[in-house]
This record gives structure tokens, C-alpha cells and sequence, in this order.
């Protein structure tokens, strides 16, 4: 099939207004699939070694994702022959194996089921800090036939801006990652969080959940993995976790969950929190978090600053200095002597506080102030 100038133009146009964010990345991908006539073209990530999939686009290609993953990269010939390969090198079948050969791989076998019989393609170049690679091609049905000389030749001036583009647009999502990733750290910074990134690993971890994890109180991180106290504790927590990984990188999963983890101390136990983070369209930089873990400890100290109870509240300075003892979690006698009143004066505090605040008990009114904290 010849492609003439024009859409050559307008194929690397499409991708550049997809690496800038300008366009979805399907849009182009698809636009390349049309000019080539083929079955669906794609572009992702791999992890050569655990054949885990990130970023995958891959529109008319979608029922591989996670059939690849499992079992179908261990059997992919076109992969080690392209990791021999020099970055950018363009493979095609009859460059890796013969027809015959094809005739008889179970690989080819699986293509088949999925309506693909040929294909040009490129490990486009590899990342070292995430240990992936990007790898593109673009698909054909038996119908087409092997790739013709011409779209060998189209399908080797393409890939670099292919690469290009794809790189552009993870410059661009890490550079906006980095920000945002220093003002949720700070935004939470009165429980315990823990970032991960797409790959799965621990990209950051906050001050107070570094305070938690060292106190090795029934919860403790061992080469990258949190681990609780009690087996099944752990076997609940990655659960979630992973189900978590798989929102973000595919949609489907779990919008999140939580786990109550025993402490050695025997103190109330910590209530760990796990989100994934909704990821934007893909290509995206393997350190973007992907899943934010907040841990919550109900007897760590906790700051309240009175001036915000008095701006937040109305609240008098009195009453928001008993309102600071309280939520360190003193009973009303022992608060009252903290903030140097009397206790017949704090119970009149008291229920001016509930007034203000909106609390019916003690219990809540303690509650409220925590989550203000949590808050500021």
C-alpha cells in the first residue's frame, strides 16, 4: 500500500499533537492503523524480564493486554529478536521467522484468534531507570499479506517521530507529576502516606508514615513491601494493592479498599487506606504515581493550631486552647487542667463547643478536630 506525502504529513502532525497532550493517543494510533491499511497498530511499554505491560494503547489490538501479560510474551518471538536488535531497527515476519515456521508457532497460532496474522514493528528505544522498553508495530490481517516493501520503507520513517513523540509526552506528564506529587505530600501531611509509581515501586514516602514504619508497631516496609504483623493482614493489603495497580494502568480493578493492621504494642490498630490514582491518557513517565497508601494511627499526637479553631468556629481563645487538649485525646478534667481553667469552667467551654462545631459528644466533637487535622 503506498501513503502518499500528505498523510505521511498528517500521520506525524497526529502524533505530535498526541506527545503535547493536544490529541488522545488512540486518535493517532488509529490514524496510522487507516493509512496502513491494517488490523490495529499499538505502542507500549514492556518489562522484558516479567513481561508486565504499561501504557498500552492499542486500539482494535485490546483483547491482548492482559492476555499477553500472562502467558502470550513468553511465546512472542518478535520480542527477543527485537531486544537483540539496535534500538529502532525495523522487523517484519519473514525477518524473524520463516512461513513455514510461522505456519507451525503456537504464537501465530494465538495471533490468528485474535484476527492477526502479520506485522512491521520496533522496540523504539529503552528506558534504564524503569528497566522498560517501548516497542510499536502496526498489525495486519492474512488478508493484507506480509508488509510490502513500501510499508516497510513508510514504517521505518515513522518510528522516530513515533519515539519522539511518545517520549515528549512523558517530559511532559513528569514534569506536572513532580508538582503535584510535592503538594499532596504536603497537603497530608498529618497521616502517614506512601506513593507508588506505575512500575510498583515506592516512589515517596512522608515524614509521618516514615515515623509509623520505624516504630516497627505491627507494620514495616521489607524491600518495597509493606508488610503487617499478621500473614493475612499482609495477603489483604496487597490485594487491594495490586487491584489498585490495575485501576490505574487499565480502568478495571478496584476503586480502592482498606485494612485495619494489628499493632505488636497492642494500641489501636492502624487503618491503612489504599487509592489508586486516576491516570492520565497514555504515554506516561514510569515514576507518575499510580497509588497513594495514607496511614492513620488514632493515637499518634496530633497539632491543631488554636487560631484556626478561632477563625474556623468563632471559637474564644479559651475555648480553643480546651479544644487543643482534647483532641490530644485528655478526658475533660485532665484537659481543663492543661489549659489552666477549672473544670466547672470547661464544661461550660464544653458545651459551647458542641454548640459551635455542630458535635452531640465529646467523642465527636475529638473526631472533628482529628479531621480537620488530617485536613490541614
Amino acid at each position: 500500500m503506498q501513503i502518499s506525502e500528505e498523510t505521511f504529513t498528517a500521520l506525524v502532525a497526529g502524533l505530535y499533537e498526541a506527545g503535547f497532550g493536544r490529541d488522545d493517543w488512540k486518535t493517532a494510533v488509529s490514524a496510522i492503523t487507516a493509512a496502513f491499511g491494517g488490523v490495529g497498530s499499538v505502542v507500549f511499554d514492556l518489562n522484558p524480564g516479567s513481561g508486565q505491560i504499561s501504557n498500552w494503547v492499542g486500539p482494535g489490538l485490546e483483547a491482548g493486554t492482559d492476555e499477553y501479560a500472562k502467558h502470550i510474551h513468553a511465546i512472542n518471538p518478535h520480542v527477543p529478536f527485537s531486544l537483540r536488535a539496535p534500538a529502532g531497527h525495523v522487523a517484519w515476519d519473514y525477518r524473524v521467522l520463516s512461513e513455514e515456521e510461522t505456519r507451525r508457532h503456537e504464537f501465530y497460532a494465538w495471533l490468528a484468534s485474535v484476527g492477526v496474522r502479520y506485522y512491521i514493528g520496533t522496540r523504539l528505544f529503552d528506558d534504564l531507570e524503569s528497566g522498560t522498553s517501548t516497542f510499536t508495530s502496526i498489525n495486519f490481517s492474512p488478508a493484507h499479506g506480509h508488509a510490502t516493501r513500501s510499508e516497510i520503507e513508510t514504517f521505518g520513517k515513522l518510528r522516530g517521530h513515533i519515539a519522539n513523540a511518545w517520549r515528549l509526552n512523558r517530559l511532559m506528564h513528569r514534569s506536572h507529576a513532580s508538582r503535584e506529587i510535592e503538594v499532596l505530600m504536603e497537603s497530608h501531611a498529618a497521616c502517614g502516606l506512601i506513593v507508588y509509581d506505575s512500575t510498583g515501586r515506592i516512589r515517596s514516602v512522608n515524614d509521618r508514615a516514615a515515623a509509623i514504619l520505624r516504630q516497627h508497631d505491627g507494620l514495616v516496609m521489607r524491600d518495597g513491601v509493606l508488610i503487617a504483623q499478621l500473614a493475612h493482614e499482609t495477603d489483604q493489603l496487597q490485594a487491594i494493592l495490586e487491584a489498585c495497580w490495575r485501576t490505574s494502568m487499565h480502568g478495571v480493578g478496584s476503586s480502592g479498599g482498606a485494612v485495619a493492621i494489628t499493632r505488636t504494642s497492642g494500641q489501636p490498630r492502624y487503618v491503612v487506606r489504599v487509592m489508586p490514582v486516576t491516570m492520565p491518557a497514555p504515554p506516561f513517565p514510569p515514576d507518575l504515581p499510580a497509588i497513594v497508601v495514607t496511614i492513620t494511627d488514632p493515637v499518634m499526637p496530633i497539632d491543631v493550631e488554636p487560631e484556626v479553631l478561632v477563625k474556623l468556629y468563632g471559637l474564644t481563645r479559651r475555648e480553643a486552647d480546651l479544644a487543643v487538649q482534647l483532641s490530644a485525646g485528655l478526658e475533660l478534667r485532665a484537659a481543663a487542667a492543661s489549659a489552666g481553667m477549672s473544670y466547672n469552667t470547661a464544661r461550660g467551654h464544653l458545651r459551647l463547643l458542641f454548640h459551635k462545631t455542630g458535635a452531640k459528644s465529646q467523642l465527636q466533637l475529638v473526631s472533628i478536630l482529628r479531621a480537620l487535622n488530617a485536613l490541614h
